[in-house]
């Protein structure tokens, strides 16, 4: 229908209204063109709504903004050092970390133990120029993946591989030590000085479970558990502003893990199917209170030693030397100049020779005096080329406390 139809269409419903005629069809005429024109008017608002609606669309399809609501962005984890930015602000010694530089040594030895409990002579700040714990500051994740990531697939700083990594590492400490509650108060378990005082006439037949269940392995798991906790509580509480995942020290290579595995799989073997008069030895108390008395001596050294470093304590060995850097020769490094690195070493031995087991130990001892003596020789090669003759005096004075390493 076009204007003119509508037109006289809208009169003739006027002139139906008004059947007096006269004055009544004028009015009717008035008022169809009255809507008349606002028919027209409404026309022209919805073309200039639908001509800005195009242009706008136009507009938005051609900027930035969209594509970077349709690319991926980089997911962002939370860093753990945000949690302790207070503390820092709060230490006057706090400062920026000096610039690190590639390590002189690989991360993981290619025979060692372990690739990273270790630490080196502190500074005026606390600061070491050693210990090459995998440092881990995500910020940004390097993937554009979208969406979380699980946790124990991997080392990324983030809150719930922290939760998961301390929840199984609590596990494993309330593991052993349930065991060690159920071993002395049941009455049908043998006392702890009957373990002790067990030779070859009385020791009874076991089975693989009952090996599987022994008092120190028990003791063994529980404080294997409580090292790597303590290693990131330590981090947290002295030096928030280098704490990760890695801070749990559990990222230190195949070689450390498969190590600790052999040293639980030669003790339940042994004590499972040695004949009795060749597994005696394992229940001597004198051996196990030793290796019990080395491994505490161990897990207090090395703690002691990331607390004296406070924030400063670093894993990674320096190779450039800060304005500010001066060395120190009192406290802790006044007794040994290597604090962290005996520590690990007595903390390791300790534990095999608390499980009476003498393959693994004379493995861990081989391994850990191989590595430690390649890395402090690496290490204090920049120490003397950072501070001379007076790291060369400090070391002729102070010994490291590592048993054939001097």
């Amino acid at each position: 229908m076009n204007v003119n139809a509508l037109h006289l269409e809208r009169e003739r419903s006027a002139g139906a209204f008004y059947p007096e005629g006269g004055g009544g069809h004028r009015q009717g005429k008035k008022k169809a063109r009255a809507s008349l024109c606002l028919a027209r008017a409404g026309r022209v608002k919805e073309s200039v709504f639908a001509v800005n609606l195009c242009a706008s669309t136009r507009r938005l399809l051609s900027s930035q903004f969209l594509q970077q609501l349709i690319e991926p962005r980089p997911r962002i984890t939370m860093s753990l050092e945000m949690s302790a930015a207070n503390d820092l602000h709060r230490r006057p010694n706090a400062g920026p970390d000096p610039d690190m530089s590639p390590e002189p040594l690989s991360a993981e030895p290619p025979t060692g133990l372990t690739s990273s409990p270790h630490e080196s002579t502190s500074t005026s700040n606390g600061e070491t120029h050693g210990e090459t714990h995998g440092e881990t500051h995500l910020k940004h994740h390097p993937s554009h993946r979208v969406g979380p990531s699980f946790p124990l697939t991997s080392f990324e700083s983030t809150p719930h591989n922290v939760a998961c990594f301390a929840f199984c590492l609590g596990a494993v400490w309330s593991v052993g030590f349930t065991r060690l509650v159920i071993y002395w108060l049941h009455p049908t378990e043998r006392s702890w000085s009957l373990w002790f005082t067990l030779d070859s006439t009385h020791l009874p037949a076991q089975s693989l479970l009952s090996a599987c269940t022994s008092p120190m392995l028990a003791l063994y798991l529980s404080c294997w558990a409580m090292f790597h906790l303590l290693e990131f509580v330590v981090t947290s509480m002295y030096n928030p502003g280098k704490l990760s995942v890695s801070s749990f020290l559990l990222n230190n290579g195949s070689p450390y893990h498969v190590a600790h595995a052999f040293g639980i799989l030669e003790h339940i073997l042994e004590e499972a199917y040695l004949p009795p008069k060749w597994r005696a030895f394992k229940h001597l108390g004198w051996i196990m209170v030793a290796g019990w008395v080395l491994l505490m001596g161990g897990q207090i050294l090395r703690s002691f030693a990331m607390i004296s470093a406070a924030q400063n304590f670093s894993h990674v060995i320096q190779i450039k030397k800060r304005d500010d850097h001066s060395l120190v020769e009192t406290g802790i490094y006044a007794w040994s100049r290597h604090p962290s690195y005996a520590g690990f070493c007595w903390w390791a031995l300790g534990t095999q020779i608390m499980l009476a087991n003498p393959i693994a130990t004379l493995a861990f001892t081989h391994v850990l005096l191989s590595f430690f003596a390649a890395r402090i020789e690496a290490e204090e090669k920049y120490l003397v080329k950072f501070f001379g003759d007076d790291y060369i005096s400090y070391r002729k004075r102070v010994p490291t406390r590592i048993i054939f390493i001097s």
